[in-house]
């Protein structure tokens, strides 16, 4: 063991302890043998502290470390039912349900002006609804929300402006010359907000964390109903019986299904799919159509289809249409103007007891996966129906899953078929970091989608929402 190495060794480490990392001292630091059985020479020493060196004993590296570990972590592992004191992380699937029980605004909604001790009738609960008012997080708690900003705005951001954006990426940006971003609004966090729509339940959040209401503009009074609480309470309910009796873990699987049937839905706003623009050029501008034709009436059903017709007395009627097929008689019902009011304009909603859940489309599936002893299952459920499909799995690779979907989608009449972001389908299809593999899944998905679809886009677009006839003025 020479001087020089353990200089090396002390300058690697950065000064710390190769074990437990703290800092090293002239009275702490020792020169450790990594395996007992070699006396110290330059490729068998660790430098660490005395206490470690003392602690360690006979242990082997690797375990000592190991040890170290759980001492680290031992108030952020759960385990033999200790209570879990500090919350790192949660999963934002299992937060939807919770949130969707929750009070909501309803009714007719109703702008005041705003008056003194607003404030504190949304704290008391006298009033339900959206204040507008300028908020502040005082300078005692900046430090606090430093990693978090508690307030979400959405704002102008000009990337031309250093002070903005910051020297690093003004930096980077300039260096892209001819691909610089532009300005663009952005949902950022903020220690303010002035002029800004706050929830009285989140407003009352804010306030009793401290942060500063500094004036008041007005307020969009609302009644308070627990809106989707039975939906709620039934998915809640029917899962937590599955985890209690193994005989309707099956039943829970598929209540899973309809709770995860909501998502996305119960937020989409119908009508911004049912306004359409008629471009005259074709421009590669998102969501305008090219004027193919002008005609008494003109119906765009998505960016690549369209049927146009031309119902003249004095004239042949004429049917032009882009991406529906027409040779061999297919889609004969549709492509004349008669049988496309009738299919264009039928009320397909459907209700059903319990849960009232609207769909536009009578065969919409949501798939999961689903473990049975350690077995995994291919579940599906009928969103409207609620008609329930299991295949039981051998495993969980790519070609497992792809065959059990083909036998499902050659044995159902399927439409729409949704699940949670598909991460159970990836977790075992290809290694972390592995994009290639991933870019791969989400082409075939994105290409299963269109080709479950296709037979209905006469009727529907991809937004599951029905465009309007523009008729010529």
């Amino acid at each position: 063991m020479t001087l020089d190495h353990l200089d090396t060794l002390l300058q690697k480490q950065k000064y710390l302890c190769g074990l437990c990392y703290c800092q090293l001292t002239v009275d702490t630091a020792s020169a450790d043998r990594v395996n007992n059985k070699i006396g110290h020479i330059d490729s068998n020493i660790l430098v660490s502290c005395s206490k470690c060196n003392t602690a360690r004993k006979g242990m082997s590296l690797k375990g000592f470390c190991y040890k170290k570990l759980l001492e680290f972590n031992s108030d952020r592992l759960v385990r033999g039912g200790k209570l879990c004191k500090k919350i790192i992380g949660y999963d934002a699937n299992a937060l939807y349900l919770w949130a969707l029980g929750n009070e909501m605004p309803c009714g007719r909604l109703t702008t005041i002006e705003a008056y003194d001790g607003i404030v504190e009738d949304i704290i008391a609960d006298k009033i339900f609804g959206f204040l507008e008012c300028d908020i502040l997080t005082p300078d005692h708690l900046k430090d606090y929300f430093s990693e978090m900003t508690l307030i979400l705005k959405n704002t102008l951001i000009d990337c031309a402006d250093e002070i903005v954006i910051g020297h690093h990426m003004y930096k980077y940006n300039e260096e892209r010359k001819q691909s610089r971003a532009k300005p663009a609004r952005k949902l950022i966090g903020s220690y303010f907000g002035e002029k800004i729509l706050i929830y009285a339940p989140l407003l009352k959040w804010y306030i009793s964390h401290g942060l500063n209401i500094s004036k008041t503009y007005c307020f969009i009074k609302a009644s308070t109903h627990k809106a989707f609480d039975p939906f709620m309470e039934a998915v809640s309910n029917a899962r937590r019986e599955g985890n209690a009796d193994k005989s309707k873990a099956m039943i829970a699987e598929m209540m899973k299904l309809v709770g995860n049937s909501a998502f996305g839905r119960s937020g989409m706003n119908n009508e911004q799919a049912q306004r359409g623009q008629v471009a005259k050029f074709d421009r590669p501008t998102p969501g305008l159509f090219k004027e193919e034709w002008r005609g008494n009436a003109m119906v765009s059903l998505s960016s690549k289809n369209y049927i146009c017709y031309l119902p003249d007395d004095e004239h042949k009627v004429k049917v032009s249409a882009k991406g529906i097929q027409q040779g061999r008689g297919r889609n004969v019902d549709v492509l004349n103007p008669d049988g496309f009011e009738t299919v264009r304009f039928q009320d397909q909603k459907k209700w059903f007891d319990g849960f009232k859940i609207a769909s536009h489309n009578p065969n919409s599936w949501q798939m999961d996966l689903a473990f049975w002893e350690k077995r995994p299952i291919l579940t599906a459920i009928n969103i409207n129906s609620r008609l329930g499909n299991a295949k039981l799995l051998l495993n969980k690779t790519a070609a497992t899953v792809l065959a059990a979907l083909k036998a499902f989608v050659h044995l159902h009449t399927v439409d729409i078929l949704a699940s949670d972001n598909g991460s159970e389908f990836m977790s075992y299809n290809n290694e972390p970091g592995d994009h290639g593999t991933m870019g791969k899944i989400e082409r075939f998905n994105k290409t299963l989608k269109q080709r479950l679809t296709k037979k209905n886009v006469s009727q529907e677009d991809y937004t599951i929402a029905y465009y309007r006839c523009y008729r010529k003025l």
